[in-house]
């Protein structure tokens, strides 16, 4: 019936949500490929939806039993009703990104804040100048966000990094004729660079992230 379909896409809905919550701050980008292969395995007809079973069955196998125990725990017992939830898993994948995203971003911008105020340079409101991007890569609190996003197996080091962040910033801004960078431009390609060092081939497209190929031109 409709009503029966409503609360079962009600159900569905918390599933997805709750999941994506807990996935954002456990998962790192490897996670991510690994979550998506073990999806696909399952998914053998390439639907890109599976059951909540399903997702209870993969979060079980990556480590994440706890999750888990918290869908039947929290959502299948307390919803009784028939039939399964169908988990959009690629929306589900986009809703981790996106959280991860905002995370990454609110703390660049607490410690963003807080390198400005403590330098004593006069600054614009959310806003560095080139000349002082050195601020920033100086900053182990800073540089450590950047090289929690980039996977241990990729075997790059932090001067790495942030010479070729700087680099690609300082690219950037010659490029637009601009001597200042705004927070939100900063994060965002900051958020292309690590994410060039992690993003595995099968998801590129699905987060529309481009390859890099040679500099950092290419990336910003």
């Amino acid at each position: 019936s409709f009503m029966l379909n409503l609360r079962r896409f009600y159900r569905t809905s918390l599933i997805e949500m709750y999941v994506a919550n807990m996935l954002a701050t456990k998962f790192r980008r490897e996670d991510m490929h690994d979550f998506f292969s073990r999806c696909r395995e399952i998914d053998m007809c390439n639907t890109g939806f599976f059951t909540a079973s399903d997702l209870k069955h993969v979060l079980t196998a990556l480590g994440h039993g706890s999750v888990s125990e918290a869908i039947s725990a929290r959502f299948l017992r307390a919803f009784r009703h028939p039939g399964e939830s169908y988990i959009d898993y690629v929306a589900l994948l986009d809703s981790i990104y996106l959280r991860q995203q905002r995370l990454f971003e609110e703390e660049l911008w607490r410690h963003f804040q807080r390198v400005c105020q403590s330098s004593g340079r006069r600054q614009e409101a959310g806003r560095i100048s080139v000349v002082d991007l050195n601020l920033l890569f100086s900053d182990p609190v800073i540089v450590g966000l950047l090289m929690r996003e980039i996977p241990e197996s990729a075997g790059i080091e932090e001067a790495s990094v942030c010479q070729r962040a700087q680099n690609g910033l300082r690219q950037h801004c010659t490029g637009k004729g601009v001597t200042q960078l705004d927070f939100h431009t900063l994060a965002a390609l900051l958020l292309k660079l690590v994410r060039t060092y992690s993003v595995p081939k099968d998801l590129i497209n699905l987060w529309g992230v481009g390859e890099a190929e040679g500099g950092m031109s290419t990336v910003l």
